[in-house]
Formats: C-alpha cells, sequence, structure tokens
C-alpha cells in the first residue's frame, strides 16, 4: 500500500538511506530477544573478575578531591561502599545517570544546593539536553478478523505459549511490528524525518488497554524532534525519583510533523490494497481533518517510545557532560557509558546505538581507542 501511495520499497533499512517502505529488522533469533542481558552479561557471569550484586540502589559516586574513587549503594536497607583503584563507569541510564551525578555534587548548583549537597563540580549540563521520540497512532478498523485480537482469547493464549515453549514458533516468537517506514513529512527534505510502523491490533495505554475491535494501527513518531527537557532531583534521597521534564511539543515543529504524519498514513491506508478489508478509521476519526482538531488528538493521545537520550551529553561546548573519552569533564576517574552521552537523537531506534556506545567505551577504557 505505501509503494501504491509512491513510496519507494527498501528492502534494507539498515544499509545506506532508510527512505521507504520496508520489513520490519529486530534483534532476535530462534524465538528470542537478543538483549544485553542475553548476549553479553550472561555468557560472562563467572568471570572471576567479575561481581554482580541485584537488588541494589546507587546513592552517590563517591569524590575525593577531582578524583572519583567509589560509590555508595543502599541494599537491603544498609548503605554499602565499594572503592575503586581505577575508574568508576556510570550506566543508570538517561535518567539515572543524572541523578547520580546531581546526588554527587557534580551538575548546576541550581539543582543540588536547595537539596543540602554540597557542590563538588559545577558541570550546569547534567540533565539538560533531555530529547525522545514521541509517537502517535492512526487507528483503523478491519472488516476481516485478520488482527491479532483472536490470539489474546484465553485457549489461544494457551496454544500460543505452548507453540513457543516446544517449538519457538507461532505467533509469540516474533515481533509484532511487521511493515516499518521512514517517510519525509515535506518532500524537500534531505533525510527521512518520520518513523511509521504498523501493529496488527488496536490499544491504548502502550497496550494496557486493548480495543476490542477487529483492527490495526500505524504508529508515528517524529525522528528528529526539536523540543528538549531535563531531568532534575526532587531530593538527596536516592529512592525519590527526579522530576522528569520532557518537554514534549514545546518546539512547534514536532507537532506538525507528526500531522504531517498522520496524513501520509491515510493516504496510504486509503490505496487499494486495502479496499478487501478496509473498515472505518477508529481513531482519530475521518472527521477529524483540520489542523487544530489533528494538533488536538495529538496533544491528548502521544506518549514516548522509550527512546529518551542526551542528559550527560558528550561534547566540548559549556552544557557538554562528558568528552570524547567519555569521560566527565573536571572529574578524574568517572566515565558515563549509556545513550546519556548522544548529543543529539538517533533517527530511529536508540537500542543498537546504546550497545555501540558500550562497544566503542569498551574499548577506550582498555586502551584499543582514545576516541
Amino acid at each position: 500500500a505505501g509503494v501504491a501511495a509512491g513510496h519507494p520499497f527498501n528492502k534494507d533499512i539498515n544499509e545506506g538511506s532508510p527512505l521507504g517502505m520496508a520489513q520490519m529488522q529486530g534483534n532476535y533469533a530462534n524465538g528470542e530477544r537478543q538483549s544485553a542481558s542475553a548476549r553479553y552479561l550472561r555468557p560472562v557471569l563467572d568471570r572471576p573478575n567479575l561481581r554482580v550484586i541485584t537488588g541494589a540502589l546507587v546513592k552517590r559516586v563517591i569524590i575525593e578531591g577531582n578524583r572519583a574513587t567509589g560509590i555508595e549503594y543502599l541494599q537491603g536497607g544498609r548503605t554499602e561502599t565499594i572503592h575503586v583503584s581505577r575508574e568508576v563507569i556510570l550506566s543508570g541510564g538517561v535518567v539515572n545517570s543524572p541523578q547520580i551525578l546531581q546526588l554527587s555534587g557534580i551538575g548546576d548548583p541550581a539543582d543540588i544546593r536547595p537539596h543540602g549537597i554540597t557542590v563538588q563540580h559545577e558541570l550546569p549540563g547534567v540533565g539538560r539536553n533531555l530529547r525522545d521520540h514521541i509517537a502517535v497512532g492512526v487507528k483503523q478498523r478491519l472488516t476481516k478478523p485478520y488482527s491479532l485480537l483472536a490470539t489474546l482469547k484465553p485457549l489461544a493464549m494457551v496454544k500460543a505459549l505452548g507453540q513457543y515453549l516446544l517449538f519457538r514458533s507461532g505467533p509469540t516468537a516474533v515481533g509484532g511490528l511487521e511493515a516499518w517506514a521512514h517517510l519525509k513529512s515535506r518532500p524537500e527534505l534531505e533525510y527521512p524525518d518520520l518513523q511509521i510502523y504498523t501493529v496488527p491490533l488496536m490499544y491504548n495505554d502502550h497496550g494496557r488497554d486493548v480495543i476490542k475491535e477487529e483492527g490495526f494501527q500505524a504508529v508515528m513518531n517524529g525522528s528528529k524532534p526539536r523540543s528538549v527537557g531535563t531531568i532534575r532531583i526532587r531530593s538527596s534521597d536516592p529512592t525519590i525519583a527526579p522530576d522528569i521534564d520532557p518537554r514534549y511539543f514545546s518546539e512547534p515543529d514536532d507537532l506538525r510533523v507528526l500531522r504531517d504524519g498522520i496524513r501520509l498514513t491515510r493516504e496510504i491506508f486509503a490505496q487499494k490494497p486495502y479496499d478487501d478489508f478496509r473498515g472505518s478509521e477508529y481513531a482519530p476519526g475521518a472527521g477529524v481533518t483540520s489542523d487544530a482538531d489533528l494538533d488536538a488528538y495529538i496533544r491528548a493521545n502521544a506518549n514516548t517510545l522509550y527512546h529518551p537520550i542526551g542528559t550527560c551529553k558528550m561534547g566540548s561546548d559549556s552544557m557538554a557532560v562528558v568528552d570524547s573519552s567519555l569521560r566527565v569533564r573536571g572529574i578524574d576517574g568517572l566515565r558515563v557509558v549509556d545513550a546519556s552521552i548522544m548529543p543529539d537523537i538517533t533517527s530511529g531506534n536508540t537500542n543498537f546505538p546504546a550497545m555501540m556506545i558500550a562497544e566503542k567505551a569498551a574499548d577506550m577504557i582498555l586502551g584499543k581507542s582514545t576516541s
């Protein structure tokens, strides 16, 4: 249908330009997702120089002078301490890495001092530059039972579980995202700014609320959002979640991109390949066509795709937190290795880029690469 609407077919979105319609690719094999835990951590758990501590929460990085010398963490209601001889490597993620730095006295003094924490090192970029892919869906009814709705009945779920456990086959052995596209919201753009994927089911609230009708949906996000948010601690207590303010749509063009994406999706759904089973539009609804009405729908229904980045960004400007070797600027013996170091968001999913960052960081830590 996308090709019928005039979009090119792309046989491999990971080779060269991602522009066009494509089959979904994913990091799974033999019916199992190839997670970082499964592929990197699990095979080396028996190494003598590796100790995995679970059920623990980092309180702060210990700073002596201008050097990180260890960490404090909570476990079982007690504070424990680990001292290091070389480096502390912080991989808390886009929310927790800046939170831990701020709890350690590293960041903007205005974020730290109100909570009674001594400022160890002023780095105003800690917790800034939060960027994320925000998505919204076009939900389309079907006149034939082609969705996954029937597989959610109790007996069908038991059957699917049996197929997976015995044969690594059936509906649970593959991802539910099949058709994929990277498109341009405006033809004059050099690079796609929309990512669209289809799900053979209609739902709300990240799948927690399944719509009990035959249908499917196209979920789209702007690939290069301009809105920028913040992460700030709310307390010196590490068990209290920080304030997360993504400031979605603070840049109006992010709203425009999704609005254009809805219209592009509707054009694809209107093509002949859907004629035999296309029903009415469930949401936003056929009557929602004006810019104002589409914007209202987007604001009411858009949600995160869980691709946040940037809160400990790499660079050399005044707001950079880490240098090109991922070392925290102004503090010896401390690196950040996770998606928070990305200066800008990738045009696609962030899972593989985060693994690439870790691979590169491993080489730098081992002295195989300088930057």
